[in-house]
Parts: C-alpha cells; sequence; structure tokens
C-alpha cells in the first residue's frame, strides 16, 4: 500500500471521527433519566454543601443508590465551569478518547499483529456508540474507561514476573475499586476479571500467589474503605456498594437484555433464540406441512415484542 493510499485513509478516518465527536459536542444535552434523578442532583447538593444527596429541598438524606465516582466528576466539573453541562460532554469526549489507549495496550499485550492495532484503532475512532454516550450525562463512558485500565492493569500484572510485578496486582485492585465506585452493576464484570486473572497466574511458590492475593484485595480494599465508612456512618450497615440490592432488580445488571430500554421489549433472552434450531424442532418443521398442522409461530419473537413471522414448513 503506497503512502498516497494510507495518507486518504487515514484522512478519511480522522474525517469520520471529527464528524461523530462533533455532532456530539454541538447537540442539545437532555437532562432526562438517571441525570435528572441521580447524577445531576446528587452533583449540585454536594456543590451546595449538602452532601451526598438526591434530595432537592431539606432535610437532604444521604444517599445510599448510588455510587460516589460520577457525581463527583461532574461536581468537579460544574466547580470551574459555572455548572454548564457542554463542559461535561467536552470532557466525556475526551475520556472516550483516552479510551483507546488502553485498548491499544491491551492490543499490545496480545501481541496483536500492528496491522490488527491500527485496525482496533479504526474502529475506535469510528464507532458512534460509546461517543454519543459522551453526549449525555451518564456513567458509561467514565465506567468504561476505568475498566479497559483495569483489563490492562490485570493483564500487565499476569505477564510481569519480577518483584516489580507484584505492583501490578495492587494497581489492579485500586483501578478495580474505582470501576466498583463509578458503577455497583460492574461488580459481575470485575470479579470475573480478578478471578481469571488469580486463575491465570502461575507463580513460582504458594507464597508468590499469596503475594499476588493479598496485593490485589488490598489495593481494592484500600480504594473502597472511604465510601464504605461513609456508608456506615450513615447508615449503620456494610455497604461498599451501596443498595446495590435495589439495582439488582434490574434485568441489565444480571447481563441480561442489556441493549433494551423499553420492558416490552424484555419478553426473550437469548437462549430462546436456539429454540427453533434444535433437532426436534427442526424435524418438526420439516414433517408439518400448513394442511396437517396449521399455522405454527416460532418461540422466538421480535425485538418489538410482538410474535415473529408465522413460518409453516412444506
Amino acid at each position: 500500500m503506497n503512502k498516497l493510499v494510507r495518507f486518504s485513509l487515514l484522512a478519511f478516518v480522522l474525517l469520520i471521527a471529527i464528524g461523530i465527536r462533533l455532532s456530539v459536542a454541538v447537540s442539545d444535552i437532555p437532562i432526562q433519566g438517571d441525570a435528572k434523578t441521580r447524577y445531576n442532583p446528587i452533583a449540585n447538593s454536594l456543590l451546595d454543601g449538602h452532601g451526598f444527596s438526591r434530595d432537592f429541598s431539606p432535610a437532604h438524606r444521604p444517599d445510599n443508590f448510588d455510587q460516589p465516582g460520577y457525581p463527583l466528576m461532574l461536581a468537579a466539573i460544574y466547580s470551574v465551569t459555572s455548572r454548564s453541562p457542554r463542559a461535561v460532554v467536552m470532557v466525556q469526549l475526551l475520556l472516550e478518547l483516552l479510551i483507546l489507549l488502553p485498548v491499544l495496550a491491551i492490543a499490545r499485550e496480545l501481541r496483536l499483529k500492528r496491522s490488527a492495532q491500527m485496525l482496533v484503532l479504526v474502529i475506535g475512532l469510528i464507532t458512534p456508540f460509546l461517543a454519543k454516550y459522551a453526549g449525555l450525562l451518564l456513567s458509561e463512558v467514565f465506567a468504561s474507561l476505568m475498566i479497559y485500565v483495569c483489563c490492562y492493569t490485570l493483564m500487565r500484572a499476569l505477564r510481569e514476573s519480577s518483584n516489580d510485578g507484584l505492583r501490578w496486582w495492587a494497581i489492579s485492585g485500586v483501578a478495580a475499586a474505582i470501576s466498583l465506585l463509578i458503577r455497583a452493576d460492574t461488580v459481575i464484570l470485575i470479579g470475573l476479571m480478578c478471578a481469571v486473572a488469580v486463575i491465570l497466574a502461575r507463580p513460582d511458590t504458594k507464597q508468590r500467589r499469596l503475594q499476588q492475593i493479598g496485593l490485589l484485595i488490598a489495593g481494592l480494599v484500600l480504594a473502597m474503605t472511604p465510601w464504605t465508612l461513609r456508608n456506615y456512618y450513615h447508615f449503620r450497615s456494610f455497604k461498599p456498594l451501596g443498595n446495590v440490592a435495589a439495582q439488582s432488580n434490574h434485568p441489565y445488571v444480571k447481563w441480561l437484555n442489556t441493549w433494551f430500554d423499553d420492558p416490552a421489549e424484555l419478553k426473550t433472552f437469548w437462549w430462546e433464540a436456539l429454540r427453533p434450531f434444535s433437532i426436534i424442532s427442526w424435524r418438526s418443521m420439516i414433517s408439518c406441512s400448513p394442511k396437517k398442522c396449521g399455522q405454527r409461530t416460532t418461540p422466538l419473537k421480535s425485538a418489538t415484542g410482538n410474535s415473529g413471522a408465522s413460518i409453516g414448513a412444506g
């Protein structure tokens, strides 16, 4: 591939990337949903000196549902920008681009070819989904950044075999804690990542393994301690993740129907998609004709919650 073609492709990718982010930067910023009922009220309450509360009026009860990471970020940006949501969007667009750094670092840790690494970068630049979230006062971008950082630090901890490598286990614990302090519902993902790292580690001695696990836990616990103490002070109970039980009522917390918002769209799960392709269902579709069995409806439903097209095998 000659230089002119490479330059043309690079310019094309950059134009798309810039266009996506410019469209986000100048778009309206809707303060609704979680931004309206959770993050924005807490950030304003912190700036007004009422503490970590969602209440708009006295007595400003302490909140035990949300984690502090994102509201604190909002409050920090508001404090120097006259509470400008546009400034938050600009910072989040920067964070969204910064996500590419740990992603590329992970690609290098996996020893992918240079062409594959460049493809990862291109996909990250031209994919609009996370950039669109940067235009909302929601925690997805900040949480995604820390999840990727945690993944990278765990991979470094696995690769390093010297004593200096032990520090990466402690750093991983801190990164895991920050992820949890942004979104408590990342506990499944963060827990699995840490567990897999511990399992894949191949230390020379049992003492080394205990050191790795101990440093991982120590980093996690130390970073979570201030928030845990705050919750105990206000609610007299051990709540490092806040009222995570209430959050677990949402299907996406259980990794079900992650991409749907309307409850009407949450009637089928991924395993139901396998039913039409089972041996029994396949045989019945082949042997069953409209005259013999009448119209049949597949168990798979469309994304709108309506029944799928009726099929009759001839």
